[in-house]
């Protein structure tokens, strides 16, 4: 399908844990996604097969719990209960696809981390706090 096509969403999506799409909106797009990116209310989409053949994005939160939202609020902080506190980004089709994760921390830093990394001091490793660590 063109473009165009691929970013066209419906009213049935829901918040999962583990997808291959991934929306970034000011409030939840639960139920809503046709309708917020009509009025223009959605600031990034990816739909579910618009993004690499095999993409797995999943969700968790500091305890290692299936996670599918976090919320800022205006100072840049998270503002929700047991919150995404990382993302993990892989291809299991493909064994040769490096793998890197996205730490959340509570403050409402981002970081891009490597999960290969085991070394603590290296400032690729993947940890959110405290020794959490997001692989």
């Amino acid at each position: 399908s063109d473009a165009a096509g691929a970013t066209q969403l419906s009213d049935t999506c829901a918040l999962s844990a583990t997808s291959s799409g991934w929306v970034v909106s000011p409030s939840s797009p639960a139920t809503r996604c046709a309708t917020d990116q009509a009025s223009n209310t959605i600031i990034a989409l990816r739909p579910q097969g618009d993004t690499s053949s095999g993409l797995s994005v999943d969700g968790k939160d500091s305890t290692g719990a299936a996670a599918t939202a976090v919320v800022f609020n205006g100072y840049g902080q998270i503002s929700n209960g047991s919150p995404v506190s990382c993302v993990k980004l892989s291809n299991p089709a493909d064994s040769n696809t490096r793998r890197l994760n996205i730490a959340i921390f509570p403050g409402g830093q981002v970081r891009m981390c490597d999960p290969g990394v085991g070394d603590t001091n290296d400032p690729r490793y993947c940890v959110i706090q405290g020794g959490i660590t997001c692989n």
